[in-house]
């Protein structure tokens, strides 16, 4: 990966596997890093390792709108399938 300082990433999707190996390699690269997700429990505690890490990272809680997005997504996985 290049150098991403001053570089802003959005990740959708924080809590584990690719989510999260994404976060921690774009700060590791210099990226200010805004995470979302549609499960807010978790956020703070991951932007804090990050932080803890020396990253800058910060999380969005206002996902509505994400939510109706994934949701009319996947309502189109279904009418697909059918």
């Amino acid at each position: 990966m290049r150098d991403l300082a001053g570089r802003v990433a959005v990740v959708t999707g924080r809590g584990s596997g690719i989510g999260r190996a994404t976060i921690d390699r774009l700060a590791r690269e210099g990226a200010k890093v805004v995470i979302a997700d549609v499960d807010e429990r978790g956020l703070a505690a991951v932007v804090a390792s990050v932080r803890a890490r020396g990253g800058e990272a910060t999380h969005e809680e206002s996902l509505e709108p994400l939510r109706r997005r994934a949701e009319r997504l996947e309502q189109a996985v279904r009418e697909t399938k059918a």
